[in-house]
This record gives C-alpha cells, structure tokens and sequence, in this order.
C-alpha cells in the first residue's frame, strides 16, 4: 500500500491525496517517514508544538496549520488510496446530531503486497474537508487541539474498527472499495451504520505501530448503552493506575480519590505546552497520563457525568518519551478532593490486664474452652485470655461492651445478630453480628466488634457469656476506629442486610451519615453494584489497614471465590464448615481455594469443624487474615455476607501455626500382592505368592492425603452459593502471619 504524504499530523495529504507514492506519517518538514506524530496547538497559535519519535522534546511547528505550502508537493488524485472519515460536526453536514464525539481518519492502499496504513484522531470540528482545497477551520484557532498520526499495518484495521464500531462515530465520507470491506467484518459493521446491541457495550483492543520497535497502542471504547463512566470504570481500571485527567469538566464529576491506586485527579488550568499556555476555558482536548509509568491517552469526551450515558473512545499509546512530556505539562497541576473510605480512625478497645487503649484485639475460643487464646496488637504471639468469657471484667471484651451492657448517657451503639438475643421467629438471610459504638461528646472515640456468637451481647443487660456457647469454637475481633469509618462501615453492612436489633445512636449522628442512616432505617440496596469493598483503619499511629467486603443476596458471587480471592489476587486457605456442594477449587492458577484440614490447634488448644462456626482465611502468602460471616456454601452465593480483612503479618503468623501440634502422620501402601495383609492377625505373606513377581510402594503423607486417594466426596458447602455473605478481611502483616502459622495444613483440591 502506497504512503500518504502526512506533514505533522498529515492529515491534509489524505484528503487533497498525494503525488507521493506514501501512506505513512511523515515528519514536520515531509522528509522522512515516522511511525508517530503528536501535535499539541494551544489557544490562539496557528502552530503549536509537534513531537516526533527522533526527538525528545516538543519543537515548533514549522508552519501555520492553514499553509498550503505545506502541501506545495502532493496534489491530484490516486485511485489506490481510500480512507473513511468520521467526525461529529462533519463539514459539509448540516442539523445532524449524534451522542459520539470522535474525530478521525483511516487510510489505506488497494495496492498490493504493501502493508501501510496510517490512522489519524484528532479534535478539531469540520476538519479535514475530503477531496478539497487543504484548509484549517479559522474559528478553531482560538480553541486548543490535539491531533495525534500512528503509521500502522493494514492488519490492525480490523481492531481499530472494533473499537469505533462501540462508539458508533458519525462517519461522513467512506470511499473503501468492498473488496476490502467485505474481508474485515467488524469493519463492514461500521461502514454499513450497524450498532452494538448485545453486551458488553464496552470493548479494549490492542494495536501497534508499524516501525521494528513497534509503539503499543490500546483503544478503550463504550457504546451508550454502556452507563460505564469511562475514565473511571474502564480506562483507569483497566490500566490499574491514577491518572491524572486534563479536560473540561462539569459541576457534577469531581476528582475521586476513593480507590487507593486508580484515583482520578484532576489537572489544574492553566497548563505550559513548551511555553506556550493553554487553559480549559479554551482547550478542547481531552487527555490523561497515569501518576506513574508509560502510558498517554487521547479521550473524545471530557470528564462530565454525561459521557456515563453516552459512547467514547479513547486511544492510549504506550511509550516513555511521551508520558514523561505530557507529565511535565501536568506535573504538581492536579487537585485531589479526598473522601472518608481512607481514613484512621480509633475504638476504645481495653487490654484490662494493662488498663490501656488497644488498637484491635482478636479472640479465638475454641470448642469447649471458657477462655481461649487473644491476640493484641502490640503483641507477636497469642497469650491466654486472662479470664472466663462469661465473666463481666477481667478480659478485654467485657471491658470494651461495658457500655453495652451498662448505660452510659454519651455512649451510644447499634448491635445487629442474625439470632438477636430476645428476639423470636425473626428470619433473616443475613449471618453478620456485631456492635458498632461510639461516643457522642465530640471526642472522635468509637469501636466496631466483629463476631460469631448468637445471642451476644444482651444490650442493656448485666455482661454475660452464653453458656451453650462455650461448645463451640468462636471468633471475635475488635477495632478501634475514628468515627469517621463509621460511614464505610456503614457502607458496607448495608449491602449486606444485617438484622439490626437494637439503636439508640441519636439523629443528629445519624442524619450526618446517608449510609447509616440507610442502614439504621432497614433500606435494602436495590439497584447494582449489590457488592462493595470498603477500606478503613485501625487510629493508631502505625495505622492497621482493613478492608471490608460485603455483597447483597441481589449479588450471586460467591463471596469467597469471586470477591475475597479476585479482589485480593491470591490463593487462600479457609477454614470452615462446608456443604457437599462446594468443592476446594484449583482451576484458576494463583486464584485458588484450598480447605484447611480439620483438626486445628489454637496455640495448644485443639478446635474441628464439627463444633467450630467460626469462618476465616488466609492468601498462601502475604500478611492478611480474613474472618467471613459465611460458610464455605453454595448457600451464600444468594446470601448477603461480610468479609472482614486484617492486614498484619503478625496474625498471618499465628493462624499459620494453629495446626502444628495435631499429629499429622500417615503413609499409603501400594502393592500387587493378592490376599495380603490380613488385618488384625500375626503378619504373614502368602507362601504361593513367592513365585511371582511383585512390587511395593510405601508412600509417608499427611493425613490430608487420605480425603483425596478415598476420593470421597467433599463436604465443602455449597449452599452459600445462593445466599448473602459478609467477609470481614484485616490487612496487616502481624495478623496475617499468625493466622497463616494456623492455616499450614489444607485439603487438597480435587
């Protein structure tokens, strides 16, 4: 395919077409072929400033983009050259309106065997005009544009209109002949007007530049029946960055720091383009770099929620020299509006031993115990909890619900259990129980406690421990948070259901927070995401990181497998009771479901899974310690459900160590002899058996060995599958270690 003569961006060769015997980009003074061009003009230039590959920094242009001695040597007419150009204010078109935005141009060569072709985006209205005297828009020198050249291989067409055919472009000139048309079927699609109707409405297609050391590209399109807002859901989180975003904006989108790693922030005006000045009032371009890295992406729309309901397209090229340019324009040029999902906080936890403000504490009683093994931050190892459970002080938990079940007129709470103690015929699907306090003085004082015991605490009643309980094996976490956590707390409960059974937290708290309040009044979320992950901390100075997974019974993830194990990209360990549904799974490499062997050992005290309720995990490496409200069921996959995650290596540690004192030992024997052993009788082989040949094989194996050669069927429950779940997931190294210590031993996936 022959070359179009591109000058800078070379769009006019394309449409006056070329003498030139070229279809490539070319470099500011038409000399050379170059795989890339970008040219940045800001308000009020006529040139503005270009970057070349050869290059390493902007240069002027040479000339005013309405020279036609740009074009002094290509003129004419070649009938091997075709393109197709879209734009949403065409020229020439009058009262047409569309939801796109794009504006570009695809050219290629009839010609065979060469293998150029060049696509061309831009941001300037009616321009270029096709198969007319080279001009630029007058009107459009007062505005800023960008316009960026890519020489390509005929081969990457194919993708490129994949991504166009999701934004549905106003394409106002198409002369491409049908035999080549017919031969890329997506391409056929866009040219014949055809429109995405089924999902997905958005799409991500890889491209390249044609050079040896071809240049990355990606093309980000949604159609509008997407309601994705593109720099957000799609472009950030695709590339898993913050980015930095330079584009007009509207009163409703704003900067969004919620998400830790793909923040949006926003650019401030005015910008320096090389020294030449540009700001939003004027500059109509869209763009983004991300904090860090690579990458420089072109959008067609501008940050405004209305692009949620509309198509866009963005073009993202991948090479160093341009991000560090684009970075410097941005650099120190962003602001940040930061929200309240990351943010220390603190809870008023005891450690009665010492008579001192805990940070977080995490109890583990095992089955039959009264007291059970404690774990506080400030410690690396679990120590004994100093007294019985049942008993109103002496331990750290009835000192931190002392206020619970004592009255205090500054002390408020709300307590939610799925088995609420002095309530009757209630069913929910909800298993969450726990108690979020805090103080109404002013103080920025407040606790969440996260547990697995029915019936507990009794609000407003002398402190006691259910005593059918001590059976069981039970978990129970405290958090001191800032009252500020309390809203993604709240966030997240709400998604989840839980039956709240007791309240006296007053309005005016309440009102402050549109979450807790949701959650307090018993609104359900109706309408998707029905899952969220939210992030707190713990107040102290060396903040403990938590994160809180949460779904609706409207979500039908489960919650262990598509929430816990996707969002923290690991395999884990769990521990917990199962149906016969849900097996361990080992499908997804790095991703995979491994059940912990039953017996465990608390730090010496033994727990199985025939009397311990309580559900939690841990990845196969890290430092995070995850306590579910739901069991490993299918169950929960129509269930709201809760996730709490630990942060800390320190617990990792423990629970990884909690099975090291249970006798693990067992040995398989394969072998070909009939007859042989007989149990229970003085050993002897077979006399005939001498004869013959045979082989043994005397395998040593740990006794969660035994399940898979039995290949009997798992107990892993599956009814949690259809039923809301809640994870609970800490984020700190301590815990994560000790609680990995625990978790050594697991079931072999099948």
């Amino acid at each position: 395919m022959k070359e179009v003569t591109l000058l800078t961006l070379l769009i006019f060769c394309i449409f006056h077409f070329c003498i030139a015997q070229i279809s490539k980009c070319r470099r500011a003074d038409g000399g050379a072929d170059i795989d890339w061009v970008i040219l940045y003009k800001p308000p009020g230039e006529k040139r503005g400033k270009i970057l070349v590959p050869a290059a390493g920094a902007w240069a002027g242009y040479p000339q005013d983009l309405h020279n036609a001695n740009a074009l002094e040597s290509v003129s004419g007419t070649h009938a091997n050259k075709h393109f197709f150009a879209y734009n949403n204010v065409a020229p020439g078109v009058v009262g047409v309106k569309t939801k796109s935005n794009s504006k570009g141009v695809v050219i290629l060569d009839a010609t065979a065997p060469a293998d150029a072709a060049a696509w061309i985006v831009h941001t300037v209205p009616g321009y270029p005009k096709p198969k007319a005297t080279y001009t630029f828009p007058a009107s459009e020198y007062e505005n800023g544009h960008l316009l960026i050249c890519l020489t390509i291989a005929e081969s990457q067409i194919e993708p490129i209109a994949a991504a166009l055919f999701m934004a549905s472009p106003f394409i106002h000139y198409n002369d491409v002949p049908e035999a080549e048309v017919k031969t890329r079927p997506t391409l056929r699609k866009l040219l014949n007007g055809e429109a995405a109707i089924m999902p997905p409405f958005s799409t991500k297609q890889n491209i390249g530049t044609q050079a040896g050391a071809s240049v990355p590209v990606q093309i980000f399109s949604k159609s509008e029946r997407s309601k994705y807002e593109i720099y957000q859901k799609i472009i950030s989180k695709q590339l898993k960055k913050t980015i930095k975003v330079w584009s007009r904006r509207d009163k409703k989108l704003k900067a969004n720091c919620k998400i830790r790693g793909r923040q949006i922030l926003l650019v401030s005006s005015p910008i320096s383009v090389d020294g030449q000045a540009s700001s939003l009032e004027k500059d109509v371009t869209n763009w983004l770099i991300p904090e860090n890295g690579d990458i420089f992406c072109a959008v067609d729309k501008p940050y405004a929620i209305s692009q949620k309901y509309e198509p866009a397209v963005a073009v993202c090229i991948q090479l160093a020299n341009i991000f560090t340019l684009f970075n410097t324009i941005a650099a120190k040029n962003y602001l940040q509006i930061f929200f309240a999902f990351f943010i220390s906080a603190r809870l008023k936890h005891q450690n009665v031993k010492r008579q001192m403000e805990m940070e977080m504490a995490i109890l583990y009683k095992p089955p039959g115990e009264k007291r059970g093994k404690i774990l506080v931050a400030p410690g690396g190892a679990w120590a004994p909890n100093p007294a019985d459970l049942e008993n109103p002080n002496g331990h750290s938990f009835a000192k931190a619900l002392e206020h619970v079940a004592g009255t205090n007129g500054n002390i408020k709470f709300f307590a939610y259990n799925n088995v609420a103690p002095g309530v009757v015929g209630v069913k929910t699907k909800s298993n969450s129980k726990g108690v979020l306090i805090l103080d109404v003085r002013g103080t920025d004082s407040a606790a969440w406690i996260v547990h697995t015991v029915p019936g507990y605490p009794k609000p407003k009643a002398t402190y006691t421990f259910p005593a059918s309980e001590f059976a069981n094996g039970h978990l129970l976490l405290c958090f001191t948070i800032a009252e500020s956590q309390i809203e993604p707390i709240a966030a997240a409960l709400l998604m989840a259901s839980p039956f709240i059974h007791y309240n006296d937290v007053p309005d005016a708290e309440v009102n402050t927070r549109a979450a807790l309040k949701k959650l307090i009044n018993g609104e359900t979320a109706i309408k998707p995401p029905f899952l969220t992950k939210q992030n707190i901390g713990t107040q102290a100075g060396a903040s403990v990181p938590v994160q809180i997974f949460s779904k609706s019974e409207r979500s039908k993830y489960e919650i262990y497998q598509k929430i816990i194990s996707k969002q923290l990209k690991k395999t884990i360990k769990v521990w917990s009771r199962r149906d016969k549904k849900l097996k361990a799974n080992c499908k997804i490499r790095g991703r995979q479901i491994l059940l912990v062997s039953s017996p465990i050992s608390v730090d010496g005290q033994a727990s199985s899974l025939e009397n311990d309720v309580t559900n939690w995990l841990i990845p196969e490496n890290g430092d995070i310690f995850c306590a579910v409200d739901k069991p490993y069921a299918i169950s929960q996959k129509y269930e709201p459900a809760v996730a709490v995650c630990i942060q800390l290596a320190n617990i990792f540690a423990r629970v990884l160590i909690l099975d090291v004192n249970v006798a693990d030992s067992a040995a398989w024997i394969v072998h070909t002899v009939p007859g042989y052993p007989k149990p229970k009788v003085a050993y002897t082989f077979p006399a005939s058996e001498y004869a013959n040949g045979h082989l043994f094989i005397c395998l040593t194996i740990a006794e969660s060995q035994i399940e898979p050669i039995a290949n009997q069927e798992d107990q892993n429950m599956i009814s949690q599958k259809y039923e809301p779940a809640v994870a609970v997931c800490i984020q700190l190294a301590n815990i994560f270690a000790r609680f990995n210590t625990i978790a050594a031993n697991v079931d072999s996936c099948l």
